[in-house]
């Protein structure tokens, strides 16, 4: 019997050893893992501001506007009445204002509307909920409860003006009186109120005397000192009863505290104070705002801050010109271009929407915004923003005129919070729930005046400058306009997941759709027709085919050849003038895989709480998580917290094997949160990760590609795939540009979408396209047949068997190399639209001519001109 007892209690010690272990294994793999943190920006700096002197300036822009700050290229001005801040060019006098100068009365400004008059008057503009209901959104803007209420209301103005090295601060408080009686205090005990009429008389006599003239014996509260009826309906009086509060420092606390006392309730007025930012720079003006001092207050929630929406707006009679957008490659709004109904908007999010913030139901396919930034074209100016921090918060809008009002403007709105509509248990209906913390970030936003030059004209000239800052001087060197021919990108693929059997019983096996050998007969085959330069992107070569396990232990698959024949492939590829990338997904886990924890792992939504995972478009449900019938189609969201776990094993593993370099297949591509309650990681944190991982990579490999590559990942890409050559067909749209690829070209090299899974014109057309936009051709390849993939996750992979497209592969590369060889390491320096087409000037001297209508492109340069027929 004791020694029964014996056996059981080393059980039960054993199960308890075991638990205690995982116990201890969990917290230090999971829940104690910071490593991502030492990435992660410090949102909390601050640069204390002076007291705000504005000088006298003869050259001021307009009547009340004082000297804030000047450098040698510009000076800075401000309105200290209407807070109207003007930046003016010392070398052209062109002004460049936050909201229209000598504003008229509404309806000089084709507005009926006290609010939109009020918004063309702002500097900001905040939407808020209230605490405790998600549902009734209000506005606030920071002329109407800012400026304004000192001549409506007769009420102090609420906001401060501070200066701060090379510009100004304005600090608004936007407030709404929910009393009458602001945090002026209805009662004061006698002891209370003598102690604050001692601190105002040390500060100030003369608010002694008016703060003494007005409070009375309470008849109701014995003790107490009494603010009467008639002074508490007095907005007037309110207003200078709070100014001697807060000259001795009052605060909301003091006037909840003194409430209190008294047994009344204390009500504090729905408010918030943001901080605006101005500085000066090189070539404009750099604007933000640091969220985490954003204060709120009363229960206010704020939810948007829209930052300067009238900066630089043309009136309707001034100056014709366009706004550019990144929509798509690139497009144009003409201003006045009398395209957009009552009330809308072009409205695009900066990298598309986070995706912990989507519908799970798909309401359209669009392309994402891959460039944070935008631009504003007149006749005589040309003006680039670029939105350099807090970007992954940020809507661009554009408004042209008689929408509104009479102007056509263009700004951004940042999203600071964001509302899930979440099903509580008995309810029909979801419940809509506010994420309760304010993003953590430094929204910046910076207005590049570009110089008054040819060069720099237009959205080309757009393309140029944001081309020079994206790459530097460095870059440039290495540019040399030698003509050489140029790439074919292959998506070749290895291997993939499909179901088989064995003795009755089912099973996943890893099929090879293309060995490594096979994929050497393909390059063979295309180097006996002279084409040399060819990028493959491997896919499906390692951690069990294309939908592979995740990234931390790479193991080359033996089915297609092992490291041997990943080695040979590599070295016939280089020895003729090509690479070969490893294709890899790091942010999105295929629900194959049985060795990822993701409730531990993955991203996680705010109010729902389970794990962000997603699949496939349906094309029945529009659903963005459908299996489709193939549980590898699932994937769960990586959390960006253990992006680092992920990236730095794979790099040392890769440094081991013979590839040229890394195709990601996600990172670099899309970027979102993690809302798990405890450990919060905002989009804006997780970009910071992203990019530090992108950056151990570079340093890492010699070579990297990309998957249609978002705006911060472009300066570390050799290759980029699958460009977009199109924009989203907004009916307000007035023109397609390729600022995406006149941005890159010359230093990246890059593709459209491959042509056999995806069709869409014939190849003379497409040939057009590649031509205009400076792309190469790009095919998908396997030695199968490709119906051998009909039972997999890969079935939208219909056309792709090799020997079926190996002619028009050729074809098509031997048409557009012989026209874009001639450019292939210039840069796109001017893309001018033509009534047919496009007519397209390089660096070199080269230009060419796209004549959609007769299918020809002309090519002139070197003194001589050709034109070439694409049938």
């Amino acid at each position: 019997m004791k020694r029964y007892k014996k056996i059981i209690l080393g059980l039960v010690a054993l199960v308890v050893v075991c638990v205690a272990a995982y116990v201890i294994h969990y917290l230090v793999k999971y829940t104690f893992y910071d490593e991502y943190k030492k990435y992660v920006e410090d949102y909390s700096v601050y640069e204390e501001g002076t007291e705000f002197a504005g000088k006298t300036d003869a050259s001021a822009p307009a009547k009340g506007f004082v000297l804030a700050a000047e450098n040698d290229g510009f000076r800075l001005y401000v309105n200290e009445e209407t807070c109207v801040v003007a930046l003016t060019d010392k070398k052209t006098g062109q002004v460049y204002s936050t909201n229209p100068l000598n504003l008229g009365q509404k309806a000089d400004e084709g507005t009926n509307s006290d609010m939109n008059y009020y918004n063309l008057q702002s500097q900001l503009i905040a939407t808020y909920y209230m605490d405790g209901n998600a549902e009734a959104l209000q506005t606030f803007n920071s002329f109407e409860f800012c400026v304004d209420v000192e001549l409506r209301d007769g009420e102090e103005p609420r906001y401060k003006l501070e200066s701060i090295k090379d510009g100004l601060r304005i600090v608004y408080t936007m407030q709404s009186s929910s009393n009458d009686t602001g945090m002026v205090p209805l009662y004061l005990s006698s002891d209370r109120y003598d102690e604050l009429l001692e601190q105002m008389e040390a500060t100030d006599h003369s608010l002694a005397v008016l703060f003494k003239g007005y409070y009375i014996d309470s008849k109701t509260h014995e003790g107490f000192k009494e603010l009467p009826e008639v002074t508490r309906k007095s907005a007037f009086h309110i207003s200078k009863l709070e100014s001697c509060l807060t000259g001795i420092g009052y605060t909301y606390d003091d006037y909840k505290n003194d409430m209190e006392e008294a047994g009344a309730e204390a009500t504090v007025p729905i408010a918030l104070t943001v901080p605006l930012e101005y500085r000066l720079t090189d070539d404009g003006l750099k604007v933000s705002v640091p969220t985490t001092k954003i204060e709120e207050a009363g229960g206010a929630r704020l939810y948007e801050l829209t930052v300067l929406p009238f900066f630089n707006a043309e009136k309707k009679d001034g100056s014709d010109g366009y706004f550019f957008v990144p929509n798509g490659s690139g497009a144009l709004i003409n201003f006045n271009n009398g395209l957009m109904a009552s009330n809308s908007t072009y409205s695009e999010f900066v990298y598309g929407e986070d995706l912990l913030d989507v519908d799970r139901t798909q309401q359209d396919i669009t392309e994402d915004v891959k460039l944070a930034l935008y631009g504003i074209q007149k006749e005589n100016s040309t003006m680039l923003v670029t939105i350099d921090d807090g970007e992954t918060f940020a809507q661009i809008n554009a408004t042209v005129s008689d929408v509104l009002n009479y102007y056509n403007y263009i700004y951004t709105r940042f999203r600071l919070r964001h509302i899930e509509n979440v099903t509580v248990a008995g309810s029909a209906d979801p419940m809509p729930v506010l994420e309760k913390d304010l993003y953590d970030a430094y929204l910046v936003q910076t207005y590049h005046v570009l110089p008054e030059t040819d060069e720099y004209d237009g959205y080309s000239g757009m393309a140029k400058y944001y081309r020079e800052m994206l790459f530097g001087e460095e870059a440039a060197a290495l540019i040399t306009n030698e003509s050489e021919d140029i790439k074919l990108y292959l998506d070749i693929l290895g291997a993939v997941k499909r179901e088989s059997s064995f003795a009755g019983f089912k099973y996943d096996e890893v099929f090879a759709m293309t060995t490594f050998e096979q994929a050497e007969d393909i390059v063979k085959k295309l180097q006996e027709q002279s084409v040399h330069n060819l990028i493959v992107n491997y896919q499906g070569w390692m951690n069990g085919g294309y939908y592979h396990d995740a990234t931390d232990d790479i193991k080359v698959i033996r089915k297609l050849g092992g490291k041997s024949g990943l080695a040979s492939l590599k070295k016939l590829l280089e020895e003729n003038g090509g690479l070969l990338y490893g294709d890899m997904a790091i942010q999105q886990v295929t629900y194959a895989d049985d060795d990822f924890n993701y409730t531990a792992e993955g991203a996680r939504y705010y109010g729902k709480g389970y794990v962000a995972g997603f699949g496939k478009l349906s094309p029945t449900t529009y659903s963005r998580s459908a299996s489709l019938g193939y549980i590898e189609n699932l994937y769960d969201l990586l959390s960006p917290k253990y992006l680092p776990r992920y990236v730095e094993p794979m790099l040392k593993d890769m440094e081991k094997l013979e590839v040229s370099g890394i195709s990601f297949r996600d990172l670099g591509t899309i970027v979102y949160s993690d809302k798990k309650r405890k450990e919060f990681i905002t989009r804006d944190m997780a970009k910071d990760i992203i990019l530090a991982m992108i950056e151990k990579s570079d340093e890492a490999q010699e070579n990297l590609m990309f998957n249609n590559a978002l705006g911060y990942a472009l300066p570390y890409a050799d290759d980029v795939l699958n460009v977009t050559f199109y924009k989203n067909s907004y009916v307000y749209i007035n023109e397609e540009v390729p600022f995406y690829e006149m941005v890159i070209h010359g230093y990246v090299d890059y593709c459209g979408k491959s042509y056999n899974l995806n069709k869409n014109l014939p190849m003379a057309e497409e040939c057009l396209e590649m031509i205009e936009n400076g792309a190469y051709p790009h095919f998908t390849f396997t030695w199968e047949d490709s119906s051998e993939l009909k039972y997999t996750g890969l079935n939208n992979y219909f056309s792709t068997t090799f020997d079926t497209w190996y002619e028009d592969a050729v074809a098509m590369y031997t048409q557009v190399n012989a026209v874009l060889r001639q450019v292939a390491n210039s840069t796109m320096d001017r893309h001018e639209l033509t009534e047919n087409g496009a007519k397209i000037t390089y660096s070199n001297g080269v230009v060419i001519t796209v004549d959609k209508s007769s299918n020809t492109v002309t090519v002139t340069g070197n003194g001589s001109t050709e034109t070439y027929r694409f049938e």
